[in-house]
């Protein structure tokens, strides 16, 4: 079970705020007047309650007395113009049923408006029996005879001083993240999905977000002048089309109102997120890759892979701009050859691991529509060339397709693209196919630890991570702590080089499974990773504080603190006193730490290197009680020599063992008298099988 689902499933368990609602008593339906004499429905979270009028769909946040949020509304702006709101749909109806969905039981509260110049408007809430949250869509029918373009469908919006309660400096997190061609990109661009507001004195929290769907980006859009105020909002580019008889759906808002800790209240929308898209059947491989800016050649490919590869990095990509014209497959010369599979079959003769960028949507009769199937079977028929050319991988651009053809296809961007991509994997089983890169951190730091922090998030959803682009263009050099950063990034990465000067040491090393410590509001500088053995029994862990990580220890980590642990340096192996919060002074450099419970039985600690100290090589660690016999695998080879570290209890004695199938000899016995033992890692798999006895 991932970590993230664990913690959820034990807040779960000992969740009492189940939302509890109630009608307001009231004369009569009539908007404007106040709540207190309003038809509406409350949620309490104690002291947290939501309340949502029947009589036009508002919605509004209190605590107590006070208000977090004033009344929300909806809104809906056609191409001509014209704005469709509340006030101009009349009194709906009203009902309300049980729901058993992917956020779990709840209940579901629909508002039905009268159809109106050919528009009918459904508003929905949904508040869940143990989940601390709430969700709304919106949706749109045209009930006319002739087609209607929506420029704007807004599920949520906020007039000016609906958020007066906070001020310009409470709005402690935002994330910028989206779903395209079926991938999680973060840090995309006009793709706010989070607006998290936090008091700390006043313990209350308000967290506005929308949970992607890929069709068209929704995005939480606030502003501040005298208050925040905005919407949330799907801007449709070109405007979409709905035929008659067609429904037009929002993505699900998402309302934390009942949490007031702000790393909580994130957990549980990255849940959200990840509910609403399951697990893919083949994950596919965090890839790393290099490619050359735009408008390149061959030759100057070829040329920069000895540098590339003298840090382990095989696979290069030859980047959009190589087809002349768009979908012919023919290589633009003088740059490329005219024959693209030779040109691919050159690169593995030069020993790399060559990818393709291609535009999903166009070939040689022009724009392939992916929403018919002629048009699929053109798309599906492009894929199988490609195929042909083995390439190890295929990156598919944002199609460039225009919007006048978008219309008539009746798709939105969005949509088209990410169909289209759905054609190349179905196609093309035997390598990845990956959507082109959106999210560019500046190659500093905090944005590189920032964007890995939200990767990790995702990650432990089980969802697929879009590729993020790092430019390596006038950077002199890759230090030590921001090549590191670079390895926690879960997902696939492109970098653009050429290569720097002088790269870090940790460039082309494979990423490692490490999660964010919070202890602050800017980038997250303490990661932290646990293992457990076959036994499901944590047996150790590894820390990895950056320069600037400000004081720490054992209880800033995320672990059970009733075990007794152990906190050492893997350079030296001496323990480290972490009883207190403070207790290991700010980091002015790239730290590693080992983590180890005081077990009653000898146990691995980790190795002396590794960013992780090789933890993610660990499988297979199994210690059995009856016969004193532990035994474990470190698989592949090793990211650098050092050892691996066996924690020898007082009452116990190292009596024989074997590394690798070799009988370890006396004199390498006799260097176990201490509490511990260590095991040279050796060029390859490591495999050891150690007999104690009690003392």
């Amino acid at each position: 079970m991932k970590r993230l689902l664990f913690c959820l499933f034990l807040l779960c368990c000992g969740a009492s705020w189940a939302a509890k609602p109630s009608k307001a008593d009231a004369a009569e339906n009539t908007m404007g007047r106040p709540w207190s004499l309003r038809n509406h429905f409350t949620f309490t979270l104690d002291p947290f309650r939501l309340e949502y009028a029947e009589d036009n769909g508002e919605w509004r946040v209190c605590m107590g007395e006070t208000v977090l949020l004033e009344s929300a509304g909806f809104s809906i702006t056609l191409a001509d113009g014209k704005t469709v709101t509340a006030a101009q749909c009349g009194k709906p109806s009203t009902s309300y049923q049980n729901i058993t969905g992917t956020l779990g039981d709840g209940k579901e509260y629909v508002l039905q408006f009268a159809e109106k110049n050919g528009l009918r408007v459904t508003h929905r809430m949904m508040t869940y029996k143990t989940m601390p949250f709430a969700t709304l869509r919106l949706s749109v029918t045209n009930t006319g005879s002739q087609a209607l373009e929506v420029k704007t469908l807004s599920p949520a919006t906020f007039a000016p001083r609906s958020l007066k309660f906070w001020d310009a400096n409470q709005q402690s997190r935002m994330l910028d993240m989206g779903l395209m061609m079926g991938y999680a990109v973060i840090g995309q661009q006009e793709g706010t999905v989070v607006n998290l507001f936090h008091d700390s004195a006043r313990k209350a929290a308000l967290c506005l977000g929308v949970l992607p769907e890929g069709s068209s980006p929704a995005s939480v859009r606030l502003t501040h002048s005298s208050s925040w105020q905005g919407a949330i909002e799907h801007r449709y580019a070109p405007a979409y089309r709905l035929e008659p008889g067609k429904t037009l759906d929002s993505d699900t808002v998402w309302i934390s109102y009942g949490t007031p800790e702000p790393g909580r209240v994130m957990e549980y929308f990255f849940w959200s997120f990840g509910k609403q898209h399951p697990v893919a059947a083949k994950p596919l491989p965090r890839a790393r890759w290099w490619t050359l800016p735009g408008n390149t050649t061959l030759d100057a490919i070829k040329e920069e892979a000895k540098a590339w590869r003298a840090v382990g990095l095989d696979y290069v990509l030859i980047p959009k701009g190589w087809e002349s014209p768009p979908g012919s497959l023919k290589g633009a010369t003088p740059n490329f050859p005219d024959d693209m599979g030779d040109a691919l079959k050159k690169l593995r003769g030069a020993n790399l691991l060559p990818g393709i960028e291609v535009d999903p949507l166009a070939d040689e009769e022009g724009w392939a529509n992916p929403g018919e199937n002629a048009g699929r079977a053109r798309i599906m028929e492009r894929a199988k060339t490609l195929q042909r050319w083995e390439p190890s991988f295929i990156v598919l651009e944002m199609s460039t397709i225009p919007d006048s053809v978008l219309s008539e296809f009746g798709l939105t961007r969005e949509k088209a693209n990410t169909l289209g991509a759905t054609c190349f994997s179905e196609t093309i089983s035997d390598f990845p196919v990956f959507p082109a890169p959106m999210a560019q951190p500046e190659m500093k730091l905090d944005p590189v630890l920032n964007t890995a922090a939200l990767g990790r998030h995702v990650a432990d959803q089980g969802l697929s991570l879009a590729p993020i682009r790092l430019s390596l263009q006038g950077l002199p050099a890759l230090d030590d702590a921001l090549g590191a950063a670079l390895r926690l990034w879960p997902g696939p990465m492109e970098l653009i080089g050429p290569a720097p000067a002088t790269l870090s040491r940790h460039s082309g090393l494979p990423p490692v499974d490490m999660m964010p410590i919070y202890t602050g509001d800017g980038a997250p500088r303490l990661w932290q990773r646990n293992n457990s053995d076959t036994q499901k029994i944590f047996y150790a862990g590894a820390v990895l504080a950056f320069p600037g990580t400000s004081a720490w220890g054992i209880p800033s980590l995320r672990m059970d603190t009733t075990v007794p642990l152990t906190l050492w340096r893997p350079a030296d192996g001496t323990s480290v006193p972490a009883a207190s919060a403070d207790s290991i002074p700010a980091a002015q450099s790239l730290e590693g730490y080992g983590i180890a419970p005081a077990c009653d039985h000898p146990t691995l600690m980790g190795c002396t290197s590794g960013l992780a100290l090789q933890l993610e090589r660990v499988t297979q660690l199994v210690w059995d009680e009856s016969t004193g016999i532990l035994r474990g695998t470190l698989v592949g080879r090793p990211e650098a020599e050092g050892a691996a570290v066996i924690s020898v209890p007082e009452s116990w004695k190292l009596r024989s063992g074997k590394i690798n199938g070799k009988r370890i000899g006396f004199s390498e016995l006799a260097k176990a008298a201490g509490d511990r033992f260590c095991i040279a890692l050796e060029k390859k798999e490591t495999e050891f099988e150690l007999a104690f006895r009690r003392k």
